[in-house]
């Protein structure tokens, strides 16, 4: 189980996430829902551990956070960092040496595949199309078995094919007990993804819903809106 109980993260005293709690079981896809502003990267960056809470505990079956190994959190940002002048397969390699993931070659040719990389594998990042660039931050995050999984805007440039392939990936991570972070804005997605909503505005939580028998948009509406 994921815990946060009291994360706090202040840039002003209007800016950033405040007092979040919230606990997640193993096994769930977890959705953050919110405006630009609402504060998810922020608190996207604290459990990923790229950014330091001002207060506030996250801790993971009982342990810190910061206690996991490195290869046991896969975190896509917003916007990752890819070396250009690589190609997918070279990053991706970068990537499971730098994080200690010790992946088999089997395992990064099955990853490119599945999400129709392998035909781009010796073509340079700066020469793929921004929906290919996506593809490649996927397979660089979902490298490895981690347990704890944190998407921000993962759908942001994929094309249909891309979604797809991350959509079963996803129930991948759900059947492995993984726990999953993620946030977007294309809300039909969700609907049939996750299995909570997590509802932020002005760095707080305003409402978790975790029926989602209404449709997510109708919920945003009326949570949000």
């Amino acid at each position: 189980m994921l815990e946060l109980s009291g994360v706090t993260k202040l840039y002003t005293p209007t800016t950033g996430v405040k007092n979040i709690c919230v606990s997640i079981p193993c096994g769930q896809i977890v959705a953050f829902v919110g405006l630009n502003g609402a504060g998810k990267s922020t608190l996207f960056n604290i459990v990923g551990r790229v950014l330091k809470a001002d207060s506030g505990t996250c801790t993971f079956e009982g342990s810190p956070l910061d206690s996991m190994r490195i290869s046991e959190v896969g975190f896509l940002p917003e916007s990752m960092y890819l070396l250009e002048d690589f190609t997918p397969l070279q990053m991706v390699r970068f990537m499971n040496t730098m994080k200690e993931f010790d992946a088999a070659e089997t395992e990064i040719d099955a990853l490119l595949c599945r999400f129709g990389i392998d035909t781009y594998g010796n073509k340079k990042i700066k020469k793929l199309s921004q929906g290919m660039r996506k593809r490649v931050e996927l397979v660089c995050a979902l490298l490895g078995d981690p347990k704890l999984l944190i998407l921000d805007e993962p759908l942001n440039s994929l094309d249909i094919q891309g979604v797809l392939a991350f959509k079963d990936m996803l129930k991948d991570f759900k059947a492995r007990g993984a726990v999953v972070l993620l946030s977007s804005h294309i809300l039909d997605f969700l609907d049939t993804t996750v299995d909570q909503v997590v509802f932020l505005k002005h760095g707080e939580i305003v409402e978790i819903c975790s029926d989602l028998s209404e449709r997510v948009e109708d919920l945003y509406r009326k949570h949000i809106l």
